[in-house]
């Protein structure tokens, strides 16, 4: 029995989470020397810690090491097999090596890990984006068979219905993924963006009185959106244009002053430019 054995969890985590809060520091003052000293220090004494390895894997991947992150998250899920460790390596991959790597990636995984919903997933996710949507979709309607209950799965299977033109299957999909959660405004949203498809008043009536309910903002965004599509298609134009109102402060309320980088461009470029042509 080796001494990392003997160690305490409760003390090894408290080192894991402070390695990684310390680098989390340095790598917030720009500084991805001392927080890839901080990770490879606390790994000399813990070499199988998957946190402190998928971090370092994100520090290098900045540095633009991406042979090296992809190698250190390898041993993160090698150190803890996880459906969502593998995912991390999956998507790492899908970043800078694209999904026939992905593929390959899954093929020779565990059969535990490969049958994994998340992983399972991703791997449908890869044959679409790849244009295989017949694989695709196969993948995600044995999906809904295990995990029948949840609607992110409906509403996504939806999604590649309607790539594929199954426009009826598609709208089972999201009926199916609204039935689950109610509250799902994504799932309306994306119905109201098929252009042949309309809410009956029954719809609008179930999407009132969600907003009614203590919504997430991007459930309740998505149902402001929702709602202004469906009476814009009856053209009741007031209406539709208060909840699109509604639905952009949502959003504007979501944008922070650092991300309004456009601003200060167009206000200097109007000042620039005083005529049109």
């Amino acid at each position: 029995m080796s001494l990392q054995s003997l160690e305490d969890p409760s003390s090894a985590a408290r080192q894991s989470k402070l390695a990684i809060d310390f680098a989390t520091a340095a790598l917030r003052s720009g500084d991805l020397i001392e927080a890839e000293r901080l990770l490879r220090g606390h790994l000399v004494k813990a070499p199988y810690d998957a946190n402190v390895l998928a971090k370092l894997a994100e520090v290098v991947e900045r540095d633009g090491r991406v042979e090296q992150a992809t190698l250190l998250l390898r041993r993160a899920a090698d150190a803890e097999p996880s459906g969502a460790r593998y995912v991390t390596l999956l998507r790492h991959l899908w970043r800078h090596a694209g999904g026939e790597a992905i593929l390959a990636e899954i093929a020779v995984l565990p059969p535990a890990i490969r049958g994994l919903l998340d992983v399972q997933w991703m791997e449908a996710q890869t044959f679409g984006a790849l244009g295989d949507h017949a694989r695709e979709i196969e993948i995600y309607e044995d999906l809904t068979l295990l995990a029948p209950q949840n609607e992110a799965l409906w509403k996504t299977l939806g999604d590649a219905l309607k790539t594929v033109g199954r426009f009826e299957d598609a709208v089972a999909a999201l009926r199916r993924a609204i039935e689950c959660r109610p509250t799902y405004g994504e799932a309306y949203w994306t119905l109201a963006n098929f252009k042949a498809f309309r809410f009956a008043d029954a719809d609008l009536g179930a999407m009132r009185r969600a907003l009614k309910k203590n919504l997430a903002d991007g459930d309740a965004l998505h149902f402001q959106f929702a709602l202004g599509k469906a009476l814009e298609d009856r053209k009741m134009y007031q209406q539709s244009f208060r909840h699109y109102a509604a639905g952009n402060q949502i959003r504007a309320s979501a944008i922070r002053p650092a991300e309004m980088f456009v601003t200060p461009f167009v206000t200097a470029a109007v000042a620039t430019f005083d005529t049109y042509e």
